[in-house]
């Protein structure tokens, strides 16, 4: 694959208990992955100002490419990078601001009940709607608008996956699971918060296991 069709990643990361981020690293590699950037937050910000931030470097370092945007504690599935590469035209029309490949068992059963393989369209937007900003495939297009939006808060410590959705929801953009989930989620403490503070681990009940490859349906 061309170096110009891969698709970035960048990961928040910062310091915690757990080594995490090697494994992160190692398993975006495996999925197929290459061009890696981190942003490491030392002063535990909190997770929306280093996430933003994140952001903001992100669009200075790729410009118009789509880009995913992971924390730095999940696995992925064999194949990802390959599998959205052929499906990007589908995936990011230009009304989508991003897809989760993260999709936790919380919010399966709350948002999609009954839920087909595939992109499903978040309809609903309550606090699960996107729950755990872990791996958000995102529109360069509506990245580069909410780093520069006027109408988000920027001190707020808490919220990522609160505050975003809310706001492509506010500037007519839509939003999408992958089922089954692509991504697990791997940390047991929070890296963006005090290094001690225990997580409800938001696991991925769908996750076919990060030794296994999953082929994307064209639509």
């Amino acid at each position: 694959m061309k170096s110009h069709d891969e698709i970035p990643v960048g990961i928040l990361s910062a310091p915690r208990d757990q080594d995490t981020l090697s494994r992160t690293i190692q398993s975006l590699i495996a999925s197929g992955f290459s061009r890696i950037y981190v942003h490491y937050d030392r002063q535990n910000k909190g997770l929306w100002p280093a996430y933003q931030q994140l952001m903001s470097e992100v669009v200075c370092l790729f410009g118009e490419k789509p880009i995913l945007l992971t924390e730095d504690d999940i696995v992925l599935c064999q194949g990802v990078h390959d599998a959205i590469c052929c499906q990007l035209s589908t995936f990011l029309q230009p009304d989508v601001g991003l897809i989760s490949l993260y999709t936790s068992g919380w919010t399966r059963h709350s948002q999609f009940p009954k839920y087909e393989f595939g992109l499903n369209e978040v309809l609903e937007y309550r606090v699960e709607s996107l729950c755990g900003a872990l791996a958000y495939l995102w529109n360069p297009k509506a990245l580069r608008e909410i780093v520069v939006a006027d109408d988000l808060p920027r001190d707020d410590p808490l919220g990522t996956d609160i505050h975003i959705p809310r706001w492509l929801e506010r500037h007519g953009y839509r939003s999408y699971h992958h089922l089954p989930s692509l991504v697990q989620h791997t940390g047991q403490s929070c890296s963006t918060y005090e290094n001690t503070t225990p997580l409800f681990t938001r696991e991925a009940d769908t996750f076919v296991g990060e030794e296994y490859g999953i082929d994307i349906p064209r639509h």
